[in-house]
C-alpha cells in the first residue's frame, strides 16, 4: 500500500517531504487538534515543499496514532 500526504488545499502537489518523530524542546501547536504540544512530549514534524513553498506541520502523538490507524492519504488540518 502506498500513502501520500497533501497540504490544506487539494490543488497543491507535494514536491517532497520528510517526516520525523521529535521530543519538543518548546511548545508547539498540533496542526490537527489545535492542542499544545508541551515541552518533553513526542510529536511528528513533517517538512516539505508544496507548490514551491516550504512548510512544516507538527502533529501530536495522539493525532498521529489516530491518523496512522485510520487514514492513508490525508490533508493536514
Amino acid at each position: 500500500m502506498s500513502c501520500s500526504i497533501d497540504s490544506y488545499d487539494n490543488d497543491y502537489s507535494c514536491s517532497f517531504y520528510h517526516d520525523k518523530e521529535l521530543v519538543a524542546r518548546k511548545e508547539h501547536k498540533c496542526i490537527e487538534c489545535g492542542d499544545i504540544i508541551k515541552k518533553g512530549d513526542k510529536y511528528e514534524r513533517v517538512t516539505g515543499r508544496w507548490e514551491g513553498k516550504f512548510s512544516h506541520y507538527n502533529t501530536c502523538s495522539i493525532c498521529k496514532e489516530i491518523r496512522d490507524q485510520i487514514f492513508c492519504s490525508f490533508i493536514f488540518g
